[in-house]
């Protein structure tokens, strides 16, 4: 994002919540309860040296990922994407995916201007 630029402010996540219920629901509501958010928020503050932050309720789910506003007590939102667990039992389609991800990345970070998390 360029800083000339406004931040987008107009998202909705509505597919978690709209998710009829049946296996990829279930799949949703087993992740949420397993991740520490907790955890999550103190090492989100912790980078920010110490500046609070809260989950926003809404919840973006996609094939692969599951992804939380974080606001800061300064405003500051930032996105936290969070890889669900594999379908599928094959451990090499789920090393082969990561390094597509870490490979994306990087290109992103080198060719572009878009703040990218360390990976």
């Amino acid at each position: 994002m360029l800083m000339k630029d406004k931040p987008y402010s107009g998202f909705q996540w509505n597919y978690f919540s709209s998710l009829p219920d049946g296996p990829l629901r279930a799949r949703a509501c087993s992740f949420l309860r397993s991740v520490d958010w907790q955890a999550l928020l103190k090492y989100a503050a912790s980078v920010r040296n110490g500046v609070e932050c809260t989950l926003l309720s809404h919840i973006g789910l996609g094939h692969n990922h599951m992804v939380r506003i974080l606001r800061f007590t300064d405003e500051v939102q930032w996105v936290a994407r969070l890889r669900l667990p594999s379908l599928k039992d094959e451990e090499t389609f789920s090393d082969m995916s990561m390094k597509r991800e870490v490979s994306t990345v990087a290109l992103v970070k080198q060719n572009t201007r878009i703040p990218v998390p360390e990976v």
